[in-house]
């Protein structure tokens, strides 16, 4: 794979691996290979081939992100799948930058946009966008998603990390905001990257500035320093 950048990854039930990366959607099974891009003909517009972020669905399709929107790919007929076939022409999933993509416990499959947090509803065919925080017109773009062991679902954005409890879920109010974490003053930490979680039900997450933990229940707010030869400093998430 030296000629093809790999940006995520996932295994399938066959044990197969499926690679997003620059060049198109590579299937591996540990001795052979085979990219599949979307090609430009009556079906697509434009041929795309650089895909961010991939998640295999319970039913076995494939979900990809791109700067493109969202594309489907059935591995049992090898063709990729337009986002409006299934849910509806020219909607916004099939034409704005995807960043991420998570299948809850629920069967729920959740978008991390440019342009915000959208729930997908593969069974009734249904998309319902997520607000995060306070009503605004300046759109949050989101960067990574994570489940956690307790049914929390934890959403890494542009102004930071949002937290959904479990105790919300499924979330059938949308209406109700997800509720911002703090950040450590002075630092460019706002923007969350990478997400995590660890056997104790620690958060980590990854941010411009560095590494950062919430322990818990969020009773404690740490800055790793890597490199440094610390072990954190703790904050008040208060």
């Amino acid at each position: 794979f030296s000629l093809n950048p790999v940006t995520a990854f996932a295994q399938d039930a066959f044990g197969r691996m499926w690679l997003a990366s620059r060049t198109g959607l590579i299937r591996y099974d540990g001795l052979h290979q085979k990219k599949f891009v979307v090609r430009a003909n009556h079906d697509f517009q434009r041929e795309v081939n650089d895909f961010s972020n991939v998640v295999i669905l319970r039913n076995g399709h494939i979900w990809l992100a791109s700067g493109r929107g969202v594309f489907i790919f059935d591995p049992q007929t090898d063709r990729f799948q337009k986002f409006s076939a299934w849910y509806g022409a020219d909607h916004v999933l099939q034409r704005v930058a995807v960043h991420s993509l998570l299948e809850d416990a629920a069967g729920y499959v959740w978008v991390g946009t440019r342009l915000g947090l959208f729930r997908c509803d593969p069974t009734r065919k249904v998309v319902t966008e997520v607000p995060l925080g306070p009503a605004s017109n300046t759109p949050i773009s989101v960067s990574s998603l994570l489940q956690s062991e307790s049914g929390d679902l934890w959403v890494g954005a542009e102004p930071g990390l949002f937290h959904l409890p479990a105790a919300q879920w499924p979330p059938r109010v949308i209406s109700k905001r997800i509720r911002a974490l703090p950040r450590v003053p002075g630092k460019d930490n706002g923007r969350v990257l990478a997400l995590a979680e660890s056997s104790d039900g620690t958060l980590w997450y990854g941010t411009p500035a560095g590494l950062f933990t919430i322990s818990p229940g969020g009773g404690e707010f740490t800055e790793h320093r890597l490199g440094e030869g610390t072990h954190g400093e703790n904050h008040d998430p208060s």
